[in-house]
């Protein structure tokens, strides 16, 4: 008898340490929320001439894959390759 209660103590003890520890707790400094919350606008970013040139080709890009569907194909055909065990595309 005083087995059985034991051993449902412990199930009970340990189903409720169990329950306890599941919950999604955030634990963030307060000197971290106006940090994290804070927005960069992207025109105030400063972009050397690579940075500018790699904009350039992305928009570039872009626009070439808004207009030609063969491209989107292209694109997408060499994106679902695998290269060095990842996905990778090379343009």
């Amino acid at each position: 008898m005083k087995n059985k209660i034991f051993k449902q103590f412990t199930y009970l003890i340990c189903f409720s340490i169990l329950g306890t520890s599941c919950t999604k707790e955030e634990y963030t400094a307060p000197e971290m929320l106006n940090a994290t919350n804070m927005e960069i606008p992207f025109e105030t970013v400063k972009m050397d001439e690579n940075g500018q040139l790699k904009m350039k080709f992305a928009e570039s890009l872009a626009s070439a894959l808004l207009a030609n569907k063969d491209l989107r194909r292209i694109v997408k055909e060499e994106a679902l390759k695998q290269f060095d065990k990842d996905y990778e595309c090379i343009i």
